[in-house]
């Protein structure tokens, strides 16, 4: 191969020898390209060190990421979702919710520490367990399903752990036994019932309102006195804590909370799950739901699907290989961005001071391989274009500044750009999209770091190596030829391989000695020639780096013959095709813009919690079960709206981590509470007969409010209780009565210390909706308790409402507001980033809203693949907007960077400069983004959707508008250019100034 470039290189010296430039235009061309190049070239201190000590620029950096590495190994975990992660934690709502739940967790820790709470006594609301059957046949009111129903919880009970985890009640004999109450057969059926008797009892069930309402969410919604199939039932198993774990008894839940949940979570996994998928029925299909368990095979599915990751690296490589016709380089480049995740870690931990990582941020592993795929595919294309440059192909040191200045000035301003995308995220208040955001821009700049110091020297050191490779196959031949003249004594055809061989040595010396006088500031004699090629100098240059001679010919059609194949077809086939379409390109991409930008204003906010695996999945088949087939309870994710006396807020000075999920301050009692007094009682009771007696089922369902007042009404003699007889009479209701003694255990009465701290009445509220829906229903709800409040005596009158509805509502809100912010501030950015890279503001105006186009058309697309503005959606615009900058700034910048002046010409030399390496970074990116279609989690086949599309949008936008319009419109010598403005201002305020003189 080399042997075949060195006789190309040789026909070539001899025919660009024979080529003078005739006229004085060409000369003064040429003689300005040289100057230009040797400026562009000129050695530094840099140059130097890569030149010389290439290996330490590659061992520097790697030593960094180890120490990186081993630093924050430690520190390194994911962090578990508790709920609060996607909640604005700064808006009033949460911040009620919260103090709320700070009271509830002070009121265990307190109550707690003075005596062990009793073995499996305090419910867990997310150790709950629902058994749910689906009739095979019309309807589960048969006496051979309902003894099937009874067989099958016999047998769950048996299960070995069962006794250790079920939520004991005490019996009125002071007996514990586990508590069956919400058990669907035995709640309404006894065991044996025949046909008749099932449906007597149905007849009570649809007369009697009380029985009614007790079980009407365990069967069937559809099940009505005029339907009476009941395609679906369920029973809700309960289980409770204090437990004991590893032979340790527990003195109460959050006495080793994590290690509770875990023994918990292992009985699902190990023992329920295994039952329910080999119990056999002929009559009911059976499943099982469990909060921790969801979550726990959710987990799962994420890191499975994370294997595609693997996939997605592959693909990458194998398309670098493919690129750069190299195995080393592009194998060199994963590892790279292998050590840039420790690098950018170490950054974002210790500098930024961010403490949580979770899954989310482990995806910008498929954005950085996407660019850095698109960053190697800058450096070593700008690397082959040095080829065509006579002046640097001889000189190595002057390749490696050439193509380094090139290179780095490109990639800073894409890398400095998405890095201004991604960090636009700080003003995120949803704390997990602004650490990504800042997670990844920390990625971004971590590549890039190492793209222009470790893998710049392993391309430096893989050309000397090809250097030394060659000099010695010509050393070897030399021998080999010495070796047989000697062995032919001096025969004719040996003694003519070696004046041959010696006439190369001679020849490279007078090269070598021509070059060193050119250096030194002599002139050649040929002035008008080309620069000679040095030919050992030349031959490290191998096959997939051809040299074609000087860019800057005196002809196009010269200039395009003497490109590479990719780069030719850009400038030659391509060019020629976008300039002769530009005004119908133009109108097009107009008339979608218009189109676009419709559909993005009707993205609207999601109606219902978001659903992360797709349907026919087990888990989402479950989940769809409970959701659509059954009335919602206080149990299983209804809305409940808590009305609370006796906390005023949190006070967020005690906070040590910011990013800390679980730290959520201390909370602050409202110590004017008092409800004692019997206008303070009476104003209370009466408070909840108005709520029961609301009509509008988005505010309370069915009038299913709870008071404790209801009951300690009917508990005591008098009602009102005169007040010094109040705390009383409370404490005894709690301990006697058994209503009392669920309010206690259910946190409705907080009684910390012999004192009452605070209460709560709770309603049953409308399902979950469109945020058009919820903001009207928390706006009644807050006229609701202001009008209360307003009216209450003192003590009473500082009640608030709170609901984990509304921390969805605020959390929709933010997320539509953050994201256009952040739209907003990336955008100017990128615009001021243009400014200042081109100085041109024609440019700049034209690119920014090639980046804007990008944006809204992946946006659209969006809105007709169905979605709504949630979680995914809100961490695609980050990534849109990060992604959309790239490839747009890559052709405007090589457009600025062009010497040539007509906007034809400088438009061809961008897309022949860029064209292949955005063609290249497009292609890999598009890759990485397909492979995540193969997962099942929803919001890795999102990302993978948002990924390919902001792709093949940027790729529409960059080699179709952006040429077009450049074609059409594109700054021709000095319009647009700032600095020229800038100096012509100068010479008018000069002249302005000599004339007043």
């Amino acid at each position: 191969e080399n042997k075949s470039l060195q006789n190309n290189l040789l026909s070539e010296r001899e025919e660009t020898s024979k080529t003078k430039m005739s006229s004085p235009a060409k000369k003064i061309r040429r003689a300005t390209t040289i100057d230009r190049l040797m400026r562009e070239s000129e050695p530094s201190k840099v140059s130097h060190i890569f030149y010389h000590w290439p290996s330490l620029c590659v061992v520097g950096p790697l030593i960094v990421t180890i120490v990186c590495l081993i630093v924050s190994l430690g520190d390194l975990g994911l962090a578990k979702d508790n709920g609060r992660h996607y909640l604005v934690w700064s808006d009033y709502r949460i911040e009620r919710f919260d103090a709320y739940t700070l009271a509830l967790d002070e009121y265990d820790t307190i109550n707690n520490q003075q005596s062990d709470v009793p073995l499996q006594s305090e419910e867990i609301p997310k150790w709950l367990v629902w058994l749910m059957y689906e009739a095979k046949d019309s309807t589960l009111l048969t006496a051979e399903t309902v003894e099937e129903m009874y067989r099958f919880e016999d047998a769950f009970k048996q299960l070995k752990s069962y006794p250790n985890l079920c939520y004991l009640k005490t019996g009125d004999d002071n007996s514990t036994n586990c508590d069956n109450a919400h058990n669907t057969a035995s709640s309404l059926f006894t065991r044996g019932a025949s046909n008749d008797q099932i449906s007597q009892r149905m007849e009570e069930y649809f007369t009697n309102n009380d029985l009614n309402t007790a079980y009407k969410t365990l069967y069937d919604k559809n099940l009505t006195s005029s339907n009476r199939a009941a395609k679906w039932a369920r029973s809700a198993m309960r289980f409770a804590a204090p437990i004991v774990v590893d032979g340790e008894r527990k003195r109460y839940y959050l006495d080793d909370q994590d290690a509770q949940d875990d023994e918990m979570l292992q009985w699902t996994l190990d023992e329920v799950e295994d039952f329910v998928d080999n119990w056999k029925s002929e009559h009911v299909n059976v499943m099982f739901y469990n909060t921790l368990w969801d979550l726990e095979k959710t987990n799962q599915l994420i890191l499975s699907d994370f294997r595609y990751a693997g996939l997605c690296i592959a693909f990458v490589l194998f398309y670098m290989i493919v690129h750069t016709k190299s195995f080393i380089l592009p194998l060199c480049g994963i590892i790279q961005v292998m050590l840039a995740f420790p690098m950018a870690y170490a950054v974002y931990r210790y500098i930024f001071q961010v403490t949580f990582f979770n899954n989310m941020s482990l995806l910008s592993i498929f954005i950085i391989l996407g660019v850095a795929a698109d960053d190697m595919f800058v450096f070593m294309d700008t690397w082959k274009q040095a080829l065509e440059h006579p002046t640097l192909v001889h000189d190595l040191e002057r390749r490696i500044i050439w193509t380094y200045r090139k290179a780095a000035h490109a990639m800073f301003i894409t890398t400095f750009t998405t890095f201004s995308a991604f960090m636009a995220t700080v003003i995120s208040v949803v704390m997990p999209i602004a650490a990504f955001g800042i997670f990844s821009a920390c990625f971004i700049v971590s590549n890039y770091v190492l793209v222009i110091t470790s893998f710049t020297g392993i391309v430096v050191l893989r050309q000397k190596f090809l250097n030394w490779w060659e000099v010695k196959k010509l050393q070897l031949a030399k021998r080999r030829a010495q070796n047989k003249s000697t062995k032919a004594h001096g025969s004719g055809a040996s003694n003519t391989e070696m004046a041959t061989l010696e006439n190369k040595d001679v020849r490279n010396d007078e090269d070598r000695n021509d070059q060193a006088g050119q250096s030194n500031g002599t002139e050649n004699e040929n002035e008008d020639e080309p620069i000679q090629l040095d030919i050992e100098e030349s031959i490290p240059v191998s096959k997939k780096e051809e040299s074609v001679g000087p860019i800057y010919a005196t002809t196009t059609a010269k200039r395009a013959a003497e490109m590479s194949r990719i780069d030719r077809f850009f400038y030659s086939h391509y060019a020629k095709f976008i300039r002769k379409i530009r005004f119908p390109v133009l109108a097009a991409f107009l008339i979608w813009v218009i189109i676009a930008s419709v559909f993005t204003a009707q993205f609207e906010t999601p109606a219902k919690k978001e659903n992360w695996v797709p349907k026919g999945y087990f888990l989402r088949d479950i989940q769809d079960a409970l959701d659509e087939n059954f009335s919602k309870n206080e149990d299983d994710g209804a809305q409940i709206i808590t009305v609370v006396w006796g906390v005023d807020g949190i006070d967020k000075s005690t906070i040590d981590d910011p990013w800390d999920p679980e730290d959520y301050g201390d909370v602050e009692w409202d110590y004017t509470f008092n409800m004692s007094s019997e206008e303070a009682q009476t104003s209370m009771r009466k408070f909840c007969e108005d709520l029961k007696a609301i009509n509008d089922q988005d505010l309370v369902r069915d009038h299913q409010v709870s008071c404790f007042l209801e009951a300690f009404e009917e508990f005591v003699d008098v009602f009102p209780v005169p007040q010094a007889d109040f705390l009383s009479e409370l404490k005894r209701f709690v301990e006697e009565d058994p209503s009392g003694k669920e309010d206690l255990s259910r946190k409705r009465i907080g009684l910390i210390n012999d004192e009452l701290r605070f209460v709560t009445f709770r309603a049953i509220g409308g399902d979950m909706a469109a945020r058009s829906v919820m903001d009207p229903r928390h706006e009644e709800w807050e006229a609701i308790v202001d009008s209360y409040n307003r009216t209450a005596p003192s003590g009473v009158n500082k009640a608030f409402h709170t609901s984990a509805y509304w921390l969805l509502m605020v959390s929709e809100h933010a997320l539509v507001k953050n994201a256009i912010e952040g739209m907003l501030i990336a955008g100017s950015i990128a615009f001021l980033v243009l400014i200042l890279s081109s100085f041109n503001i024609i440019l700049s105006f034209f690119s920014i809203v090639g980046i804007a186009g990008i944006v809204v058309s992946t946006t659209s697309i969006m809105y007709f693949n169905g979605w709504t503005f949630g979680t995914a959606e809100a961490v695609a615009v980050v990534i849109v907007i990060g992604f959309s900058v790239d490839y747009v700034v890559h052709l405007c910048h090589a457009y600025t960077d062009s010497h040539r002046n007509g906007r034809s010409d400088r438009t061809r030399d961008s897309l022949a400069s860029m064209g292949g390496s955005v063609l290249g970074g497009a292609v890999t990116t598009f890759g990485v983004g397909s492979m995540l279609f193969f997962c099942t989690h929803i919001f890795f086949t999102k990302y993978g959707w948002i990924i390919t599309s902001t792709v093949v949008f940027s790729l529409f936008w960059s080699m179709l508008y952006l040429p077009s319009i450049l074609f059409a419109l594109g700054p021709e010598d000095n319009s647009g250019n700032l600095k020229y403005y800038y100096h012509q201002m100068m010479v008018w305020y000069q002249s302005r100034k000599a004339q007043k003189k």
